[in-house]
């Protein structure tokens, strides 16, 4: 182990392929994270403008956040759906998991479709600073297109469900969709 830190650790691991050198990889021990799709009656998703230190700049994205110690992905998802949104979901559907970042981290993103939103904030996290953003969805594809929205996890997230929008939820969106 080389840092632990508020979210993650990092270690170093050695390892090798067959017949070839040992080498040092920095890998991130993450506890996991979510991903949530809040879409309001009106079939518009709930997107978030957030500034992001590590980059310098305020990213548009979808609601996330890193599962805290002994919460459900259930849990997480609701607490941040709250916090970075300030609503809730009594319609909240797990959709699959997916995996950002498998060059260093073992982060693994549970994704999940948040419908019938009412309003029920929590507080920010300290030093958050985020704004909501609703878009239809040709509004999200149009961001993403033009790399307004280049986070990547939002992207993922879209591209995974971006075949199943219908089976989901049928009707919710148009032939767009």
């Amino acid at each position: 182990m080389v840092h632990t830190g508020e979210k993650f650790q990092l270690r170093t691991d050695t390892l090798s392929l067959p017949g070839g050198p040992e080498l040092d990889k920095d890998i991130v021990d993450h506890p996991g994270s979510v991903v949530i799709i809040p879409v309001t009656d009106s079939g518009e998703i709930v997107l978030i403008q957030q500034w992001r230190p590590a980059i310098g700049k305020y990213s548009i994205e979808l609601p996330s956040g890193t599962r805290e110690h002994g919460e459900t992905v259930s849990e997480t998802a609701e607490r941040e759906l709250r916090e970075e949104t300030g609503l809730s979901s009594d319609s909240m559907h797990h959709i699959g998991s997916l995996y950002p970042l498998t060059g260093y981290s073992t982060e693994r993103s549970e994704v999940f479709l948040a419908r019938r939103l009412e309003r029920a904030p929590l507080p920010q996290d300290t030093l958050e600073d985020i704004h909501t953003v609703l878009q239809s969805l040709d509004g999200v594809w149009r961001l993403i297109r033009d790399n307004e929205i280049d986070d990547a996890l939002t992207v993922a997230a879209m591209a995974y469900v971006a075949t199943r929008w219908q089976d989901m939820v049928p009707g919710l969106w148009s032939a767009s969709a």
